[in-house]
Order: structure tokens, then C-alpha cells, then sequence
């Protein structure tokens, strides 16, 4: 792991942290065959970041689809390429620690927004976004995955902006030098 600045507003744990977050998303990308551009954990306030004080941690992502073009197997990808990042990180820890709650920002929207077309009413909404992050614990746990998850995540720590065709290389090589649990 590259050695943290202590400047950095990040402290080493929760750049792992974040590292682990980013890479799930983009893992789920690649296997979902889903566009991605570029994935970056930044240490310091983007000057993209309106509010000036924020790393700005983050997939270039699209799964290339308008709400009104999905069917429900659309919004089952986009689900778990959104809840993949915190079941990454969840799997990473050992499961939310004892008083952190669920952030219910960006990766939540993108995935409800996604069921609210198919699930209007709450209660079928809610059980299938409890069910999508289910299998994203489930995708995240796979050996494989896990195993790219930790590529991705190691590499990020090292470089902090990767793009596609790195991305790429790194969970090929990963996949080739997978060793299945015995």
C-alpha cells in the first residue's frame, strides 16, 4: 500500500475502506458489461466538488439506459452495480460496525430510482432493494470477485486514478491467476 500523506484527509482505514467501495462498483461494471471510463479514490478535495471539502471518490459509470428504456432486468444490473460498492466494503470490515449507519446517498438513489418504475408501491420497492442488496453480499462473496475486488482495490490504493483498459488488465490478470478455494 502506498504510504498516506498525512495531509490527507482520508485516514488510512477509510481510504482502504473507500478503495474496497470503488472497486466493488466497478467489478459489478465490468462483469455487467456496463460502460465505465475511469474509477478514482482522490485523498484531497476534488475542485470538481462544488462544496470544496469532499475527496472526491468515484466509477465514470453509465449502464447506457433511460429509465424508460429499462425492463426489470435492467434495474436488477443497475441495483447491484449500485449496492456493490457498500457490500465491498461491508465484506471488507466484516459487516457495518456497530453504530455506522447506511448512507443512504448516491447508490441508494440510483438503485430505488431504478425499482420505482417496476415497484411503485413501498413495500414491493423496498423488498426488492433489500433482495438486489442481498445479491450484491452474494456477488462481493463469490471467491472470484473477491479476489478482483482485491486487485482493483490494491491498485487504487497504489495509483488513485485508473482508467478503463487498466481496470481491464487488472481483473484479467486476476482472473487468470485466480486460485479457486479448495
Amino acid at each position: 500500500m502506498a504510504p498516506i500523506d498525512p495531509s490527507s484527509r482520508e485516514s488510512p482505514e477509510k481510504l482502504r475502506r473507500i478503495a474496497f467501495h470503488e472497486a466493488g462498483h466497478t467489478v459489478a461494471a465490468f462483469v455487467l458489461d456496463h460502460t465505465f471510463t475511469r474509477v478514482v479514490i482522490d485523498r484531497e478535495p476534488s475542485p470538481l466538488d462544488e462544496s470544496d471539502d469532499q475527496p472526491r471518490h468515484c466509477v465514470d459509470w453509465s449502464d447506457g439506459l433511460l429509465l424508460d428504456e429499462m425492463e426489470l432486468h435492467h434495474a436488477e444490473a443497475r441495483a447491484l452495480f449500485a449496492f456493490a460498492g457498500d457490500a465491498a466494503e461491508m465484506h471488507l470490515v466484516g459487516g457495518r460496525p456497530a453504530g455506522e449507519i447506511f448512507d443512504h446517498g448516491v447508490d441508494y438513489s440510483l438503485a430505488f430510482t431504478a425499482a420505482w418504475k417496476f415497484f411503485p408501491e413501498n413495500r414491493q420497492r423496498h423488498a426488492f432493494l433489500e433482495e438486489m442488496e442481498d445479491r450484491a453480499h452474494a456477488f462481493v462473496s463469490e471467491p472470484l470477485r473477491w479476489h478482483q475486488i482485491q486487485t482493483l482495490a490494491a491498485a487504487l490504493l497504489d495509483q488513485h486514478d485508473l482508467t478503463r483498459a487498466e481496470v481491464v488488465g487488472l481483473l484479467n490478470h486476476a482472473t487468470k491467476t485466480f486460485e479457486p478455494p479448495a
